[in-house]
């Protein structure tokens, strides 16, 4: 049985195919286009994260931390080779003592290098120096939760000291590589990042020694935010 066409019914064509065929294509071109730009855009952006900022120099020597701070009078002492030896662009010792006779130890070094999240740690410097870490904690600023510090114990023979220290950039802190990782994420996409401030102080194990070490970090803290 052979099935006729009725000449009122439109004849198939080619056309339509055709037409769809291009549509597709054009979709495609645009589609790959499209592609492109995203994974040229994403360069662009990882760029602008992670290759092309640089630390800038600290706005203010670390010498010019005041030497009286509050209830401390601090004087200049020379850095001593074990400190000054560290890549530090900058760096400061001072002694803080206040009225009651308490002694602190002040060190602080600046470093725009951005290889080392932890340069030079305590734990480290004292170990390799003949002292024993008897005890180690992390603690945070009286009244600033988010300002975290770590306070150390070390023993040399019957000398025993307590030592706190933090890395700062801005008004952000850290004690570790896990600490450092999140800071650094709130920094991504700056063309310029802060200097990175490491403050170490050290008090012999007399008294109240985590209330003293914590007035004067506090103190400092505040002048290092504006490095």
């Amino acid at each position: 049985m052979t099935t006729t066409l009725s000449p009122h019914l439109p004849q198939p064509t080619a056309e339509p195919a055709t037409r769809a065929n291009g549509g597709s294509l054009s979709r495609a071109i645009w589609l790959a286009v499209a592609c492109v730009a995203l994974i040229q855009g994403g360069g662009w952006v990882v760029k602008a994260l992670f290759l092309t900022s640089t630390a800038r120099a600290p706005l203010h020597a670390l010498s010019d931390l005041p030497h009286v701070i509050g209830p401390w009078s601090g004087t200049e002492l020379q850095v001593d080779a074990a400190f000054a030896n560290v890549g530090a662009i900058d760096h400061n010792e001072r002694r803080y003592s206040e009225s009651a006779g308490a002694v602190v130890f002040v060190h602080r070094a600046a470093w725009t290098s951005q290889d080392d999240w932890t340069p030079h740690t305590p734990e480290l410097c004292y170990t390799n120096n003949g002292w024993e870490l008897l005890q180690s904690e992390t603690t945070t600023l009286p009244d600033t939760p988010a300002v975290h510090l770590v306070i150390q114990h070390y023993q040399q023979g019957v000398q025993r000291v307590a030592v706190a220290y933090w890395y700062q950039l801005e008004a952000g802190t850290y004690v570790d590589r896990n600490g450092a990782r999140q800071l650094h994420r709130t920094l991504w996409g700056r063309r310029e990042w802060p200097p990175l401030v490491k403050t170490l102080l050290q008090t012999n194990e007399t008294g109240d020694v985590q209330t003293r070490l914590l007035d004067l970090a506090r103190r400092i803290y505040e002048f290092n935010r504006e490095l």
